[in-house]
């Protein structure tokens, strides 16, 4: 009942609530995977970067088999190639997550984003377009394929392929049109590729 309780304020972004009961409840059951992982996942969307990453190596050390073990894997990811983005071996452990959420489930969108994250991070801007694409074709969901989309297009601008840039953006706005850095990121691309063709 304790946890139901947390998980409907968590369900209902009422955070702070949210918070203090699965604290309270980790106080005295201290190996509560899904407790660690949503009390992770709230200190993710607050941005408090180290907290959520102890928290979410606390879920893997408990099961890193699970689905919850597997997500945690992914966050963890994505939080390292954030906080680490300058340390190369910092990014190569932000992989390593990766990886082995890939190796529990091949061609999980999630992890297979991840991934594509890590690449453009370290500047293998081919490896993340590639890396992209799979998550486009490994899923269903709009707004993940957008963000799919948006990264392919930043990969293409960082390589001065201002027209592929251009491109995915505008199949990114097509999945999710709501999605405001995808049109920012194709008007400065629209830019750039119309700056190019008068140089021509």
């Amino acid at each position: 009942p304790l946890v139901a309780i947390a998980d409907y304020y968590y369900r209902n972004k009422y955070y702070d609530m949210a918070s203090d009961e699965y604290q309270r409840i980790l106080r005295r059951w201290p190996d509560l995977q899904d407790a660690h992982f949503n009390l992770g996942a709230i200190y993710y969307k607050r941005n408090l970067i180290d907290y959520a990453q102890a928290e979410f190596e606390k879920v893997v050390e408990l099961n890193d088999r699970n689905d919850f073990g597997r997500k945690a894997l992914v966050n963890l990811s994505l939080l390292t190639a954030r906080k680490d983005s300058k340390s190369e071996a910092g990014l190569e452990k932000a992989l390593s997550y990766a990886q082995k959420a890939l190796m529990q489930k091949p061609n999980d969108p999630d992890a297979l984003f991840a991934t594509g994250v890590v690449y453009y991070r370290r500047q293998m801007f081919d490896q993340a377009i590639e890396t992209f694409y799979q998550v486009v074709r490994a899923t269903r969901d709009s707004r993940r394929i957008a963000d799919a989309y948006n990264n392919i297009g930043m990969a293409y601008y960082s390589k001065s392929d201002y027209r592929r840039a251009l491109r995915a953006f505008n199949r990114g706005v097509e999945e999710d049109p709501a999605n405001e850095e995808i049109r920012i990121n194709r008007k400065t691309a629209m830019q750039a590729y119309e700056s190019e063709l008068e140089r021509r």
